[in-house]
């Protein structure tokens, strides 16, 4: 866990650049759709033994590990056509779809 959390503290060494993508992504979710409410955001590292993201209305959990790249010792038990989008550039694509699928449609 302690290798797992360093590796996942360098490919996130920024954690004012995490909150600034995260608060324009927000913003952007609400401008589409005003009555959002930004829920506060936890970072942690799990050891994959939840989920990659938790989001309801009144809290955001991000397990950074899911997110740390392909150079990490471990990786999700995932396909690998899925790990592809497990990167730290892959973390706000995924996030923005667990946000804004309360909001789209399914027919």
């Amino acid at each position: 866990m302690q290798q797992l959390g360093r590796e996942t503290a360098a490919a996130f060494p920024d954690n004012g650049v995490l909150a600034r993508d995260l608060g324009e992504m927000f913003r952007r979710v609400h401008y589409y759709f005003p009555d959002f409410k930004v829920p506060p955001a936890v970072t942690y590292v799990s050891g994959f033994l939840s989920k990659d993201i938790y989001v309801n209305d009144s809290l955001l959990v991000l397990s950074l590990d899911w997110f740390a790249g392909p150079k990490a010792s471990k990786r999700p038990d995932l396909p690998q056509y899925m790990l592809r989008r497990y990167t730290p550039a892959g973390l706000l694509p995924l996030l923005t779809q667990n946000v804004s699928s309360k909001y789209n449609r399914h027919e």
